[in-house]
């Protein structure tokens, strides 16, 4: 997708339009980035005085943490191993913040939940310890979502999860015009502000330093963005 034009042979299929007051930068996070963040908290079917727990705070999570705020979840728990990452969640909705490297993060959120554990977990960061951890802080009862793509596939502590009837919830990014209509809607309601999300842009004919920059979360690279 990395070109200036593309043709479509039924624009009504693929193609939404964005109103003059979103940006086109605010706008090009739409049908990814914002759509997918905010269906995992709907997967994790997160209602108001909830506690979750989100593990990784990349773009998605991080759009995970103002979505479940604005689901009304009364404690947000953000878990990564960077701590701007970190600082980024707090700014964005995280009441608690912790960091892998140094903390005890089945204890921190046992901790913060009274022993009780957190009612929801998202998981983003397709590894196999984070999603360890989401089986061990969820309450009995609770739910996990996860949009991670795990490279192979993943070990799950069943007895756990049978023992204290612990659902698991996948979800893809989903699409579609509708699903965008309602996301422009979302934008223009002001509750989510993606432009802080962008850390770096680059022209075109620069793709392959963009790419590079994501990846390797160069100069604390969160969202890369062309400009055609």
């Amino acid at each position: 997708c990395f070109t200036e034009l593309m043709m479509f042979r039924r624009p009504s299929m693929g193609l939404t339009e964005i109103p003059g007051e979103i940006s086109f930068e605010t706008g090009a996070l739409i049908g990814d980035l914002l759509s997918t963040g905010l269906h995992a908290v709907e997967r994790a079917g997160i209602e108001i005085g909830d506690t979750v727990t989100i593990f990784g705070v990349g773009p998605i999570g991080l759009v995970s943490v103002m979505g479940a705020k604005a689901r009304g979840a009364s404690h947000i728990i953000a878990v990564a191993r960077t701590d701007s990452r970190l600082e980024l969640a707090r700014e964005m909705g995280a009441d608690l913040t912790i960091n892998p490297v140094r903390d005890d993060v089945i204890k921190c959120v046992r901790d913060a939940t009274n022993g009780r554990g957190a009612d929801a977990v998202i998981e983003t960061s397709a590894a196999q310890s984070a999603l360890d951890n989401a089986v061990s802080c969820v309450r009995r009862g609770g739910r996990i979502s996860t949009i991670a793509l795990y490279d192979s596939r993943p070990n799950l502590d069943l007895r756990r999860i049978v023992l204290s009837e612990i659902e698991i919830r996948g979800g893809l990014c989903p699409v579609g015009p509708k699903r965008l209509r309602d996301l422009v809607g979302v934008l223009k309601s002001g509750r989510f502000d993606l432009s802080r999300l962008i850390t770096h842009r680059f022209p075109l004919e620069k793709v392959h330093q963009a790419i590079q920059t994501f990846e390797n979360k160069l100069g604390g690279a969160v969202k890369v963005l062309l400009i055609p």
